[in-house]
């Protein structure tokens, strides 16, 4: 960032810059975190007690699920209720898909 003579930039600059590119991380956790709590709003207790969302990307939430027959059974035959309902709890994030995969945590 220096110039041609090596002299740095002014400390405003560097700052300015700085910011610009933490900004979309800034927003990404902040989209992470609405999603998690809104996906503890949705499951309810009992359920988020057996899950935790592990990401999300390109608008789809990976959720991790602590048991096999459980990760079958939201796969299978819960999605199609919970995602309409996470989209609704998720307002300001893009939210078009879920994901259940096996996990320990």
């Amino acid at each position: 960032m220096a110039d041609a003579r090596g002299t740095p930039p002014p400390v405003g600059v560097v700052l300015a810059a700085l910011m610009r590119k933490a900004a979309p991380l800034a927003r990404s956790r902040r989209g992470f975190a609405a999603v998690s709590e809104a996906w503890c709003r949705v499951a309810g207790a009992e359920l988020a007690e057996h899950t935790r969302v592990a990401g999300v990307r390109d608008g789809v939430v990976t959720i991790e699920v602590d048991s096999p027959p459980l990760c079958h059974r939201l796969d299978s035959f819960e999605k199609e209720r919970l995602l309409p309902e996470l989209v609704r709890e998720v307002r300001g994030a893009e939210v078009r898909g879920l994901r259940f995969r096996h996990g320990a945590f």
